[in-house]
């Protein structure tokens, strides 16, 4: 019995092999192609699930942080250098609070240090504890508790050290934090690790 091979039949058997090779190699493709999808979207989803909580939290530090300077710098106070006080001040203060530390405050205090001579205390403050108790990323405002020890050192005498309290609402403006009101609050007894300071009380405005 003699057999005759079919015209193309090897050619038939070749595009068969060559088709499952494309096929193959377009599940292979589509594969990366879901992995790529999945890693990019995963990862973006990921940065706003995760990264998105960092980015409030740092902005929550950094409104604290700024309250903190805030009472720091209006409560360092050099009467020897008024003019810095004052621009600290100034750059401290926004809104509301500008109302609060006025002109004639300042000239009120530059009397007080003329009329005293050498004989001014000088203050000098540092943060013992605060806490942000409102925040709001949207408006970039926050309220933050500070507390500080203040420092009234008068040549010729025994420093004196006090606890003070401070409630401070802040807003970021022109590239930081700034005051939009300061008000005094009860301040805690905080014991200086070296000391025996006894916190007093504050009053209001």
């Amino acid at each position: 019995m003699t057999t005759t091979s079919q015209p193309g039949g090897k050619r038939h058997l070749g595009s068969q092999q060559l088709w499952l090779r494309v096929c193959a190699a377009l599940a292979v493709v589509a594969l990366v192609a879901a992995v790529v999808f999945a890693g990019i979207y995963g990862y973006r989803w990921i940065d706003a699930a995760f990264f998105g909580v960092q980015d409030t939290q740092e902005v929550r530090d950094e409104a604290q942080d700024g309250a903190e300077q805030v009472i720091l710098n209006v409560t360092n106070i050099d009467p020897k250098n008024l003019t810095a006080f004052r621009e600290q001040v100034d750059s401290s203060l926004t809104g509301n609070a500008r109302t609060q530390i006025t002109a004639e405050d300042f000239e009120t205090l530059t009397k007080q240090v003329d009329a005293n001579g050498d004989k001014t205390a000088t203050l000098t403050s540092v943060v013992k504890r605060s806490g942000v108790v409102e925040f709001n990323e949207d408006d970039k405002t926050a309220k933050v508790l500070v507390y500080v020890d203040v420092t009234s050192t008068v040549p010729g005498a025994q420093p004196t050290t006090s606890n003070m309290g401070f409630s401070v609402d802040v807003v970021h403006e022109d590239g930081g934090w700034k005051a939009t009101d300061i008000q005094s609050i009860d301040a805690i007894g905080l014991q200086d690790p070296a000391g025996t300071t006894t916190a007093p009380t504050t009053g209001g405005n």
